[in-house]
């Protein structure tokens, strides 16, 4: 199982949802998460609705990267889970080969951040809605839109 390995002042909220997030995810066959560095680090933050962001390991399947603003633990927690999903979709997406298992499924045109939430969708069978500020929202309670705005960064 991932282990989550926390790097600095992180919230112990956020690091026990990404704990559990990947318990969950885990518990579907051929699913696999690495070890997970989280990590206070904002300097990504390109728009008001970015609060999280992440560096996929290398080789391919190594430990991960996810930063999170400073604010995040103060977010509703259907918000943090849904960004963090969104997160580990993209560890999703690079661990299992982008071509390979986007060729498997009969989805065409869907660019990258789409497919991260497409990646938690089929493998783990959890679905990511996107609020009226366009972030994501996951878990027991989340409403939204379904699926990601095409385009939206």
């Amino acid at each position: 199982m991932g282990e989550v390995i926390k790097n600095g002042p992180v919230n112990g909220k956020v690091a026990t949802q990404l704990k559990r997030i990947i318990a969950q995810a885990e518990r579907h066959p051929g699913v696999i998460i690495p070890d997970i560095v989280l990590q206070t680090d904002c300097s990504f933050r390109l728009s008001p609705r970015n609060f999280a962001a992440v560096m996929v390991g290398r080789p391919r399947g190594s430990t991960a990267v996810i930063g999170v603003c400073e604010n995040f633990s103060d977010q509703p927690l259907t918000r943090i889970r849904g960004i963090l999903w969104h997160e580990i979709g993209h560890i999703l997406d690079d661990i299992h080969g982008k071509r390979k298992w986007r060729k498997r499924t009969k989805i065409r045109g869907a660019d990258d951040e789409q497919w991260a939430d497409l990646a938690v969708a089929i493998m783990c069978k959890t679905r990511i809605y996107y609020d009226n500020d366009l972030v994501q929202r996951a878990g027991p309670g989340a409403r939204g839109y379904w699926p990601r705005p095409k385009g939206l960064r």
